[in-house]
């Protein structure tokens, strides 16, 4: 079963069915981690006051590739140029690497050091896949002499994608903690 690629279309579909699966199994991990006793309690650097089940991204992370598999069934990337393709499963892998180790710190409380080692692995390796910040583009075209993006040499390349990919991700799990 194919549809016709439209890229609004599929952009909605995936939402809703994200949202909807997201929806249907956050739930359903919840009450499997209460019961299984995977909460993080609260203590007096924490905002919570109540217990909070640690599995809480298996929910989101479950909804959003399950949407995303849906969509790679229906059709939604037929239209897609080969490295496109090929980037968007490389996001997956590398998001799902992330994903455990998050999930891997949260059950197990890993060292900081090792956490970050893994994560700059983690980027090194989806920027080596293609999935890179090539180009930065300032909005001060005044400043300089051109105007459009600025390309990136391949090593600040390599900084950029591992210090923003690594970033976001620490932001996410710093901001998850409160």
């Amino acid at each position: 079963m194919t549809l016709a690629y439209s890229p609004n279309a599929a952009a909605l579909l995936t939402l809703i069915v994200a949202g909807s699966l997201t929806a249907l199994v956050v739930p359903v991990i919840r009450r499997l981690g209460l019961r299984w006793g995977l909460v993080d309690p609260p203590d007096p650097r924490k905002q919570h006051t109540a217990p909070m089940v640690r599995l809480g991204g298996v929910g989101i992370v479950a909804g959003f590739v399950l949407a995303l598999l849906l969509i790679w069934w229906l059709g939604g990337f037929v239209a897609l140029p080969p490295l496109q393709d090929a980037q968007i499963w490389t996001t997956l892998a590398g998001s799902l690497c992330f994903f455990v180790i998050g999930l891997a710190d949260d059950l197990f409380a890993l060292p900081p050091l090792p956490r970050l080692a893994g994560q700059v692995l983690v980027a090194m390796a989806v920027w080596s896949q293609g999935v890179q910040i090539g180009a930065i583009d300032l909005p001060l075209h005044w400043l300089r002499a051109s105007s459009g993006p600025i390309a990136l040499p391949d090593g600040l390349s390599l900084l950029a994608t591992v210090i923003w990919l690594v970033g976001i991700t620490n932001a996410i799990n710093w901001l998850d903690g409160l």
